[in-house]
């Protein structure tokens, strides 16, 4: 499968409208909508995200506070992926239908 090149125009769109909630909203929106709709995607991106939760040498930040950001982080960014991919196969096939 070819994924189609995502323009700057329709990532800075995804990116605003993320930025417009709380990154844990928005990171809790996005591991609800993959658990419904692609409950497989969500357990494989779990289990390989689950890796990077393990113990670590920290000795300024508390270890629970880093894991949570850190898996906020690879939410945010699988759901800025995913969002952006679904918003420019839409305006795609819109261009093409008024094309």
């Amino acid at each position: 499968m070819t994924l189609p090149k995502i323009s700057t125009d329709c990532l800075l769109a995804t990116i605003s409208k993320m930025s417009q909630v709380p990154r844990q909203e928005f990171a809790a929106d996005v591991m609800t909508d993959l658990a419904i709709n692609s409950p497989e995607l969500m357990g494989a991106l779990t289990a390989l995200l689950s890796g990077l939760l393990e113990p670590q040498d920290v000795e300024q930040v508390d270890l629970e506070v880093a894991q949570e950001i850190l898996l906020e982080t690879v939410f945010v960014c699988v759901g800025i992926t995913l969002k952006s991919l679904n918003a420019q196969a839409e305006a795609n096939e819109l261009n093409e239908a008024w094309g």
